[in-house]
């Protein structure tokens, strides 16, 4: 029995372009790509995905000195993310981190 192919490179790629720039990059791809929903769910849960990370962001850096000691575990953390989602997406996964890929899902509906 053989697996179900996969996504096509194009679509991993623009799945991956989707999360290199956080969430500009995010917005740009869901603007342009209109029919691959590998690729739009990917853009989409970059967008939800680093909205909530600016947001948590801000919130820390308003924090004074413990969010100026939070931030940096903060931002390696999101980093790792950031790494992970792309190579889940150049992988072909349709990776769904918790509650946030299911947001992003239900948007695109």
């Amino acid at each position: 029995m053989t697996d179900a192919p996969g996504p096509a490179s194009a679509s991993r790629l623009g799945a991956v372009l989707a999360y290199v720039g956080g969430l500009l990059s995010g917005i740009i791809v869901i603007l342009v790509e209109r029919r691959d929903p590998f690729v739009r769910f990917h853009a989409m849960q970059s967008i939800v995905t680093f909205a909530v990370v600016l947001v948590a962001h801000l919130v820390l850096r308003s924090l004074g000195r413990l969010g100026a000691v939070a931030v940096v575990p903060f931002v390696i953390s999101v980093v790792c993310l950031w790494i992970a989602l792309m190579v889940q997406a150049w992988k072909g996964e349709r990776y769904h981190l918790p509650y946030l890929g299911a947001f992003a899902e239900h948007l695109l509906k």
